[in-house]
């Protein structure tokens, strides 16, 4: 479940309230010195993605960010010293505990999001920053904007390379650890406005139908079980519990891709940015109205531990309310 990098994006998030420009010099000299230079991956995807040369454009992109990093951290020095800047703050997290001497993990800063207003009053959650139990969260930029109580240890993980980010606009994929293999057989929640389903066998794509839970149920390849009211966070919705059908059909790391959001125009039953279930594997879907948008949760987790977490899995999603943005 990974998708697109957005560059672009990212960079609008760095340096939304630092300095617009760079000097066109520094740029200059770190694209010749890029194009120069032989560039290879210094580590290997945590999803089983083989090490392959890092194409020199994206080589470039990391020179130039190092450089607007630079000219943001005299930005601020200067601002600082005229008592115009306000760095992020951070939440107080709870002293070593004598007997171990370990710190506790200290929630995500709280920063100024690229889309706001975000949720009053909640952490922001970004990639590779695990949650503190108990904390609220938002995330960067899904819409409509939500909050999720977190739970010890659980993070929106970071991508193996090419994987591209695991939060946008219309998805924000959680897990509980980072994943390690294909399909993800360990707890996780998506959270997804979907966009297009995958018919079965990856046979083609087609825009989501109105009934999301009846056409789960008119597949062949899953095996479900009867669907049963539900309420999240004061919205009412429908979900369904099952696993993927023994025989059916599957892709190259035996997942069954089934929807992709509106931020994946490349929706496909081989990429690496849907939505979906594998062997081993047990799920429920949750289809909600979440003002006037199809929101879609996804809990899964290896069938042998599904009852052993699913108390976890639902505290996640049970939690998780659309407030207005201010609050």
């Amino acid at each position: 479940m990974n998708s697109g990098l957005d560059i672009e994006r990212v960079l609008d998030i760095w340096f939304e309230d630092g300095p617009r420009t760079v000097a066109e010099r520094v740029v200059d000299d770190a694209l010749r010195t890029v194009e120069e230079t032989e560039q290879q991956r210094g580590w290997r995807a945590i999803l089983r993605a083989p090490a392959r040369p890092m194409p020199a454009r994206w080589a470039a992109y990391a020179v130039v960010i190092v450089a607007l990093a630079i000219g943001v951290a005299v930005a601020a020095s200067v601002l600082v010293g005229r008592g115009l800047f306000v760095g992020p703050t951070r939440l107080s997290s709870p002293a070593p505990s004598p007997s171990t001497g370990t710190a506790s993990p200290s929630a995500s800063s709280i920063l100024h999001a690229s889309k706001p207003p975000r949720p009053a009053g909640a952490a922001l959650l970004l990639m590779g920053n695990p949650m503190v139990d108990g904390e609220t969260y938002t995330t960067l930029s899904f819409e409509p904007a939500f909050t999720i109580r977190g739970s010890a240890g659980w993070l929106i993980p970071l991508p193996a390379p090419g994987g591209g980010r695991l939060e946008g606009p219309a998805h924000a994929y959680l897990f509980g650890q980072q994943p390690r293999s294909d399909p993800f057989l360990e707890p996780a929640v998506s959270i997804i406005r979907p966009a297009q389903v995958i018919t079965e066998g990856g046979a083609s794509t087609e825009p989501a139908p109105d009934d999301l839970i009846a056409w789960l149920q008119a597949r062949t390849d899953l095996d479900l079980a009867k669907p049963f009211p539900v309420t999240i966070g004061g919205l009412g919705g429908t979900a369904i519990e099952g696993t993927v059908h023994k025989g059916a059909a599957a892709n190259s790391v035996g997942a069954i891709n089934l929807l992709c959001s509106t931020d994946n125009p490349t929706c496909g039953w081989t990429n690496g940015e849907e939505v979906g279930v594998g062997f081993g594997e047990r799920f429920r879907f949750v289809v909600l109205d979440g003002r006037g948008q199809t929101v879609v949760l996804v809990a899964g987790d290896g069938a042998q531990s599904w009852s052993q977490d699913l108390p976890e899995l639902e505290q996640l999603m049970n939690s998780l309310t659309f407030p207005s943005p201010n609050g």
